[in-house]
Formats: structure tokens, sequence, C-alpha cells
């Protein structure tokens, strides 16, 4: 895999959002990773993206998402943070979610895939940080 940090910043709209999963797969083509690996990365980006879109509370006009993909030797580190009010990812979805919506099947998604998966609110940002193993 290529080493490198690639980070990139959007703002938090259905056109900019839209945006993310072209930039990934071209990061992802560009580290080398495998298909599977790739596959994995844009998922889990596209989910808290998505959460982030479609659920989030805006705190500001210039809300925006900052994805910073780092190429490790053994994967992919992430930092995935979004200036919205704070929501954890790497919660259990309520038990009572509605399957007919999704009903937080991308968050366990998520938490399948991502390993090493952490948040913290720092006040101005979610940071949500994992790993895509390249194996």
């Amino acid at each position: 895999m290529k080493a490198g940090v690639q980070i990139r910043t959007f703002q938090i709209n259905l056109g900019e959002v839209g945006d993310i999963d072209p930039w990934v797969e071209s990061v992802a083509v560009q580290s080398g990773v495998t298909e599977r690996a790739a596959f994995m990365l844009r998922l889990c980006i596209a989910e808290l993206a998505a959460n982030v879109l479609e659920h989030s509370v805006s705190r500001s006009d210039s809300d925006h998402i900052v994805i910073t993909i780092k190429h490790l030797a053994d994967g992919i580190g992430i930092e995935f943070l979004d200036s919205r009010a704070a929501f954890d990812p790497t919660s259990k979805p309520p038990v009572d979610s509605d399957p007919s919506n999704g009903g937080g099947r991308g968050l366990l998604l998520l938490q399948a895939y991502a390993d090493e998966l952490t948040y913290t609110n720092d006040g101005s940002y979610n940071r949500v940080k994992f790993k895509i193993k390249s194996g």
C-alpha cells in the first residue's frame, strides 16, 4: 500500500455528501487496498455521512464533514469529523429500531466492518476513528 494522508472537507448538503463516495473510491484505488477493503471503507464512510445528512441536528450554516484517510502498513486509518450536534455511532442502535427504514442496520455494518472503532466529541466535532484492515 502507498504511504500518505488524504484530507478533504465537505459541506453538509446532498451534493457535497454525494461527492464523498467517488473521492473515497479514488483514494482506495490509489492506496492499492484489496477490493474487499475498499468496499468496507466506502460502506463505513457512506454510512457515517448518510447519518450526518439525514439524522443529525444542525448547529450552524457552516456545518461540515472532514475526512482523513491515512495509509497504514496493514490497512487504512480513517478519521471522520462532523460539526453537528453530538451523536455516538459506536453505541448500540435502540432495540425498537424500525427495520422498514433501516432501523440502525447501517450502524451495525459500521460496527462489524470497522476495527478499533472509537468516538469522541470535543465540543466542536464528533470524531469517529477506525481502521480497515487490508487483508
